[in-house]
């Protein structure tokens, strides 16, 4: 979907400056509402300051 793209072109930058990569991106409807979610990950995995951090 070109959500998805547009949102994945612009995290890239982001996340590549921030030490992790975009693994995912997904706009999804749940519960009557729509959710634009992007996914990190690096080699030593995610936590909670990775997250803060993009």
């Amino acid at each position: 979907m070109k959500f998805e793209k547009r949102t994945e072109d612009i995290l890239i930058p982001i996340a590549q400056a921030n030490g992790v990569s975009i693994y995912d991106v997904e706009y999804v409807k749940e519960a009557g509402e729509w959710y634009l979610r992007a996914y990190i990950d690096k080699p030593e995995g995610v936590d909670i300051n990775d997250c803060g951090q993009c």
